[in-house]
C-alpha cells in the first residue's frame, strides 16, 4: 500500500513537472533578465579598434550597422524616439525635456499631463503631449512610448541615467528610449549626473562612477536600464571651436572613459544580461565615416561572435532602429504590441569586425554614387530623346553614319540599367574605378550586341537580357540588386531587400514589350507565361516583395491579355479587374501573415488594417501620394516623365504613318504599349515612389519606339 502511494505521488509529481516545466524554467529566468542600453551617440565603427572592452565584447557578441532614420530624417531626436515607438517617429530637439520628478518638476508634470501615483516614477518628460500630438498628425501615425508601455504591461520597471546637457541646453535624448506613452520612467537620474572638468567641452563631463553606483541600487528592480553617455554628443556640439588635434584628443579621452565604464558595468551585471551599445544618430560630421550607425549586442551568458541581422532588412550586417524594441521585448518576454520592427538575430561569423567594415565601405560607396549616377542617367536620357527627335524631324536624307549614331545612343539608354545591375559582379572598391568599369561594361554590352545581331534584333536582345537578368537575380536573393546603384540604398531606408521601383520600371517595360514581340514572332500564346512568372517573382514576400510593383505588372498583364484576346474592356470589366487584383493582393498578404513568421510590408499593412480600420490605409495612401508629389517637384525623374510624355505625343503626331507601319510589322506591339501605359499609371498611383517606376517604363517605351523608327530602313525616310 505504501509502495503504491509512493508510486502514485511520484507519477503525479512527474506529470506536474512536465505540464508546468516551461513556467518553472522561464519565470525566474525572465525575472532575472536585464537589458542595458548604452547610448553612445556619435560613435563610429572605427572607434571599436580603440576601445578594448567594446572590442572584446564585439568579438564574443554581435556587430552590425543600423539605419537611424526617423519620420523625416536621421536627426538625433527622431533617431532616439523611433527606437521606442511603433514605427518611425517625428521629433524636434525640444522633445527631450525630461527631468527628475522632484517637487517642482512633479508639479509641472501634473499640471500638463495629470496626476500620477506618488513616488511611483522618478523621471518624466514634460513635452510628452506635444510629442504625442505631433506624431498623430504625422504620416506614420507612430505610437510613442510603445516599448515602455509593453514593459509596464508586464509589471516590469525601467530606468534611465545620464544626459548630453551643455552649459545652456538640456539635452536628455536617452530618456526617450525607456519612457512609456505618458513620458514616465520608473527609476533614474537625469539632473545630477555630471561633474565639473574645465578640460572638457563646456567644462563638464559624465560622472560614470555615480551612474554605476546608482545602477547597482536598481539592478534588482529595473529590467531595462538606459545610460546616455553624453560626452561625444557634447563634443559634437562644441567641435566648431576646436582645431583638429584638440578635437581628436578630447574624443580619445571620452572613448577611453566610456569604454572603462562599459567594462565596469559588464562585471557588475548578472549572467542573464543583454547589452546593446548604439549610436541613435549618425556620427559627427567632422568624422565622415559612414551614414549608418554602429550597433553592438551581446549577452553575458551566451558568448557567440557574429553579425547582426533582422527580418526588417533581410541583410546580413544591417538592422533598423525599429528592431531594437522588439529585441528587448523578446528578451524580457513582454508583449510586442504595435511594433513594425523585428527581432535582431546574431548570425555566427569568425571575423565580424572585418565583415562589417567591408560591408559599410560597399554601402557607402553605393550611397555616394547612387544619386549622381541616376541623375546623370536621367539627363543623358532626356538629351538622347531630344537629339533623336530632332534627327527624325530635320534629317530627311541623312547619312547612314548619323543613323547608326542615333541607334547606338538609343541602345545605350536601354543598356545602362543592365550594366549597372551587372557591375557588382566585378567587386569594385572605389568610386573612380566604379565609374570607369561601368562605362567599359556599357561599351562591351552595346559592342557585342552590335557585333552579333542586326537591326531590330539588337533592341530585342537588350530588352531580353534586362528581363532575364532581373528575374533571375530577384528569384535568387537579389544579390546584384542589393549592391547596385539602380537597386536601393540602406542608408535611405526605404527598402532593404527584394526589387525596388527603378528595376520594376525596367522589368515592366522589358516584359510587356518582349511578350508582345515573342507572341508575334513565335505565333504562340506561350510567352504569356512570362507575365505570370514576373507577377510571382515580384510579388512573393520571399522574392521581390514589392506590392506596388506587383499590382502594376498584374494590371498591365490583365490589360494585355484582354486586348490580345479581343475582350471588350468596358467599365464593368475594368471594375472586375480592379476587384480581382485586390483579391490576389489580399491572398498574397494573408499568405505573408500566416506563413511568414516575420511579415513583409504587405502583411504588416493588412495587420494594421485589421487592427485600426480603413484610416490606416488612408494614412498609407496619403504618404505615398505626398512622396510622389514631392518627387515630381524636386526630382529629375519628374523631368524624365514630362519629356517622355511630350515626345511620345510628338512621335504619334508627326510620324503617324511610320508608327502604323511598325505596328503592322510588329504585331501586338500596339497592345503592348497600351498595357504598358496602363501599368505605368497604376504603378505611379500605388507606390510611394511610383514616379520612378512610371518614368523608367515610359522612357523605355519611347526609346523603343524611336529605335524602331530609326532602324526601319525601308520606311524611315518616307511617309
Amino acid at each position: 500500500m505504501y509502495k503504491n502511494k509512493l508510486i502514485f505521488m511520484f507519477c503525479l509529481f512527474s506529470i506536474l513537472v512536465i505540464v508546468s516545466g516551461v513556467s518553472f524554467a522561464d519565470a525566474p529566468d525572465t525575472e532575472s533578465r536585464r537589458v542595458y542600453v548604452i547610448v553612445a551617440d556619435k560613435l563610429t565603427l572605427g572607434d571599436i579598434d580603440n576601445m578594448n572592452h567594446i572590442k572584446e565584447s564585439v568579438e564574443t557578441g554581435g556587430l552590425g550597422m543600423m539605419n537611424s532614420k526617423g519620420s523625416n530624417n536621421s536627426n538625433s531626436t527622431e533617431g532616439f524616439l523611433s527606437i521606442n515607438s511603433s514605427s518611425r517617429a517625428y521629433g524636434v530637439s525640444s522633445y527631450s525635456e525630461a527631468f527628475n520628478l522632484t517637487d517642482k518638476k512633479l508639479s509641472l508634470y501634473k499640471k500638463r499631463v495629470g496626476d500620477i501615483e506618488k513616488d511611483m516614477y522618478q523621471v518624466g518628460n514634460m513635452e510628452i503631449n506635444r510629442i504625442l500630438d505631433a506624431n498623430l498628425e504625422d504620416a506614420y501615425n507612430s505610437k510613442i512610448g510603445a516599448l515602455g508601455d509593453n514593459i509596464h504591461k508586464n509589471g516590469l520597471k525601467t530606468a534611465v541615467y545620464g544626459n548630453s546637457d551643455t552649459d545652456e541646453l538640456n539635452i536628455r535624448m536617452g530618456s526617450l528610449i525607456p519612457m512609456d506613452s505618458r513620458g514616465l520612467v520608473d527609476y533614474g537620474n537625469l539632473d545630477d549626473v555630471l561633474v565639473t572638468d574645465d578640460s572638457y567641452p563646456y567644462g563638464i563631463k559624465t560622472d560614470y562612477q555615480k551612474i554605476l553606483t546608482e545602477i547597482k541600487q536598481v539592478s534588482d528592480k529595473a529590467s531595462l536600464i538606459v545610460v546616455d553617455t553624453g560626452d561625444l554628443k557634447r563634443l559634437d556640439l562644441y567641435s566648431s571651436y576646436l582645431n583638429e588635434g584638440t578635437f581628436m584628443n578630447h574624443r580619445k579621452n571620452m572613448l577611453d572613459s566610456m569604454d572603462k565604464f562599459i567594462g565596469d558595468l559588464k562585471t557588475t551585471a548578472g549572467p542573464e544580461s543583454l547589452f546593446i551599445v548604439v549610436s541613435p544618430s549618425i556620427e559627427n560630421e567632422r568624422i565622415k565615416e559612414s551614414k549608418l550607425s554602429p550597433i553592438m549586442m551581446w549577452k553575458n551568458d551566451d558568448l557567440k561572435q557574429g553579425i547582426l541581422t533582422s527580418s526588417t532588412t533581410r541583410r546580413l550586417g544591417i538592422v533598423s532602429n525599429l528592431d531594437i524594441a522588439p529585441t528587448i521585448a523578446d528578451f524580457l518576454n513582454v508583449p510586442k504590441d504595435d511594433f513594425v520592427g523585428h527581432h535582431i538575430d546574431i548570425k555566427k561569423s569568425d571575423d565580424n569586425i572585418e565583415f562589417i567594415k567591408d560591408l559599410d565601405q560597399k554601402i557607402n560607396l553605393i550611397s555616394v554614387l547612387r544619386a549622381p549616377f541616376l541623375k546623370l542617367y536621367n539627363v543623358f536620357t532626356i538629351l538622347v530623346i531630344v537629339v533623336s527627335s530632332l534627327f527624325l524631324i530635320v534629317n530627311k536624307n541623312s547619312k547612314r553614319l548619323y543613323r547608326k549614331i542615333v541607334e547606338n545612343l538609343l541602345l545605350i539608354v536601354l543598356s545602362i540599367p543592365l550594366a549597372l545591375l551587372i557591375i557588382p559582379l566585378l567587386r569594385v572598391g572605389s568610386a573612380s574605378l566604379y565609374v570607369l568599369l561601368s562605362i567599359l561594361l556599357l561599351g562591351v554590352i552595346v559592342g557585342i550586341v552590335n557585333l552579333l545581331f542586326k537591326g531590330k534584333n539588337r533592341l530585342w536582345t537588350i530588352l531580353s537580357l534586362s528581363l532575364i537578368v532581373i528575374l533571375i537575380d530577384i528569384a535568387t536573393g537579389s544579390n546584384l540588386t542589393k549592391a547596385s546603384v539602380i537597386g536601393y540604398d540602406p542608408i535611405i531606408g526605404a527598402r532593404y531587400f527584394g526589387i525596388g521601383n527603378e528595376l520594376v520600371g525596367v522589368l515592366l517595360a522589358s516584359l510587356i514589350i518582349m511578350v508582345s514581340v515573342m507572341m508575334s514572332k513565335l505565333k504562340s500564346k506561350l510567352p504569356l507565361l512570362l507575365l505570370l512568372v514576373s507577377v510571382i517573382v515580384v510579388g512573393l514576400p520571399t522574392m521581390g516583395a514589392n506590392v506596388g510593383g506587383t499590382i502594376s505588372i498584374l494590371f498591365a498583364s490583365i490589360i494585355f491579355i484582354s486586348l490580345a484576346f479581343k475582350i471588350n474592356l468596358n467599365l464593368k470589366r475594368l471594375m472586375a479587374i480592379v476587384l480581382g487584383i485586390g483579391l490576389v493582393i489580399l491572398m498574397v498578404g494573408l499568405l505573408d501573415i500566416y506563413v511568414n513568421p516575420n511579415p513583409t510590408h504587405l502583411g504588416e499593412t493588412l495587420l494594421m488594417l485589421f487592427k485600426e480600420g480603413p484610416s490606416s490605409i488612408i494614412n498609407v495612401i496619403v504618404r505615398k501620394l505626398s512622396v510622389n508629389i514631392r518627387l515630381i517637384k524636386s526630382s529629375s525623374w519628374g523631368k524624365v516623365l514630362y519629356t517622355t510624355l511630350l515626345f511620345m505625343i510628338l512621335m504619334f503626331k508627326l510620324f503617324k504613318n511610320r508608327v502604323e507601319n511598325i505596328y503592322i510589322s510588329e504585331r501586338n506591339l500596339d497592345i503592348g504599349f497600351i498595357s504598358l501605359i496602363a501599368g505605368s499609371i497604376v504603378g505611379f498611383l500605388v507606390n510611394d515612389s511610383g514616379l520612378l517606376l512610371a518614368s523608367i517604363s515610359s522612357m523605355f517605351m519611347i526609346v523603343t519606339l524611336m529605335y524602331l523608327i530609326v532602324a526601319n530602313r525601308e520606311e524611315i525616310w518616307r511617309d
